[in-house]
């Protein structure tokens, strides 16, 4: 997420106020087989996973004073133990967000981008994190927490320059090997 994107979408992102939002449709695969607790032996380990999370969003601007966006994720987790090619598990989800704006504002399509991207993505992020914990949950697979989402400002090298953030366009949390939790670097 480039501070460009924000520094677009500031003019929506201070007149907007969220009136609702709402799951719009849902997808979700299991490869994993959950191990048992416990054996013979003593207690089994779940394994670590590592994940991939992405991200992305569009809106649209509804009758006058209000806009429309919807937010997409995706996640996919591996037994970070074997480098199997198949995922353990999939969720993926889209949500539908309604704001309400001023009705003089007229945001031209480059805001209404820059704002599904940014804000309407910071906004959906709590209920994507509950949907798939709790997901991961119903499929009996290792607890889930997804980290707080955060927008991190540009990082500079050694000479003050200003790099360009790691992330694709769409927004991406990076593979990494899990207990159940990820550091979303964005």
């Amino acid at each position: 997420m480039t501070p460009n994107r924000i520094q677009t979408a500031q003019k929506l992102i201070a007149a907007a106020e969220i009136q609702s939002i709402s799951l719009l449709e849902a997808k979700l695969a299991r490869e994993l087989r959950p191990r048992k607790e416990t054996s013979n032996s003593g207690p089994v380990s779940r394994p670590s996973l590592a994940i991939d999370v992405s991200h992305s969003g569009k809106a649209t601007l509804g009758q006058k004073g209000s806009v429309r966006a919807t937010v997409r994720f995706a996640l996919k987790a591996r037994d970070a133990d074997k480098k199997q090619a198949k995922p353990a598990f999939q969720v993926a989800a889209s949500f539908e967000l309604d704001y309400q704006i001023p009705s003089d504002l007229d945001p031209s399509p480059q805001e209404l981008r820059a704002f599904a991207e940014t804000n309407a993505v910071f906004n959906a992020w709590p209920y994507w994190r509950e949907f798939a914990q709790s997901m991961a949950a119903r499929m009996n697979l290792p607890p889930l927490t997804l980290p707080l989402f955060r927008i991190t400002p540009q990082s500079r090298d050694h000479r003050g320059t200003a790099t360009q953030p790691q992330s694709s366009e769409t927004g991406r949390t990076a593979g990494k090997q899990l207990g159940g939790t990820a550091a979303v670097q964005e």
